[in-house]
């Protein structure tokens, strides 16, 4: 159970961590999993795919990087107009 400051955790499968890596689940919490910040006021008002995906893979290599090595990324997904993000 969160505490009552805490807005809790999305609980994920990232198959691309690659062959042979014990992990394959992850615990994120839930601000960073949306949106790509630690924080509520850091939440941009407008963000198109790009943008939540560069915040999101800005994340995951600040806080991330050592469960999820080399070029796997938390984020895949198409952008706003379907390109590859």
């Amino acid at each position: 159970m969160c505490e009552a400051e805490e807005q809790g955790i999305v609980i994920s499968n990232y198959p691309s961590f690659g062959y042979g890596v014990p992990n394959e689940w992850m615990a994120v919490p839930l601000l960073p999993f949306l949106h790509g910040v630690e924080n509520e006021r850091e939440i941009p008002l407008y963000a198109n795919g790009k943008t939540r995906n560069f915040l999101r893979e800005q994340y995951r290599r600040n806080h991330l990087a050592s469960l999820i090595r080399g070029a796997a990324r938390m984020v895949r997904c198409r952008s706003d107009n379907g390109e590859r993000c």
